[in-house]
């Protein structure tokens, strides 16, 4: 059976493996900050973040340049 259905909330444990999957989850929620995001991992109750966590939440946050 395949069902589709839109973005929860509760999505979140399932999108860290992707920089663009979590691009998403940050655009569909509305997120600004990465504090903001933090927030929410730690109500998801997130046991584990993956190895390569930062390149993810770079790839959603991207650092910001002084020009």
């Amino acid at each position: 059976m395949l069902v589709i259905r839109p973005m929860q909330l509760t999505d979140l444990m399932f999108l860290f493996s992707r920089p663009e999957y979590l691009s998403a989850y940050v655009r569909r929620f509305g997120i600004t900050a990465r504090d903001e995001l933090t927030v929410r991992i730690a109500a998801a109750g997130v046991p584990q973040l993956p190895v390569n966590w930062e390149a993810v939440l770079d790839a959603a946050f991207p650092p910001s340049h002084p020009g």
